[in-house]
């Protein structure tokens, strides 16, 4: 049931966007309500390429990647990477990254 609920959400979430033209995958739906729409809307067409680019240019140093991402995410409010916890969740379960990268943003996101 929970799945089914959050699937529902989520699509009612998405078509109320479109009516004022807005599209966001999934994975910038499900950070944290404090995000704003303006920072969902950032994550999904700017963060989550940059993340991406970063990880395949091989940034295995996991102590820079978490500087970065709590700097490049600060505008995002209060413990940033937390509040984006979801949606990296979300996008690495999509994503076809190198095992190495999906472990190294685990990591950086504290995702299990």
């Amino acid at each position: 049931m929970d799945e089914a609920t959050r699937a529902v959400v989520l699509d009612v979430v998405a078509q109320l966007l479109k009516l004022v033209q807005i599209e966001l995958p999934i994975p910038a739906l499900l950070l944290s309500s404090l995000v704003s729409l303006d920072c969902r809307i950032d994550f999904a067409r700017k963060f989550l390429p940059e993340l991406e680019a970063r990880l395949a240019a091989g940034a295995a140093d996991a102590a820079a990647l978490t500087a970065w991402a709590d700097e490049r995410l600060k505008s995002y409010g209060t413990d940033p990477r937390f509040l984006v916890k979801a949606g990296i969740g979300e996008y690495l379960q999509s994503a076809a990254l190198p095992a190495q990268q999906a472990k190294l943003a685990r990591e950086i996101f504290a995702l299990s």
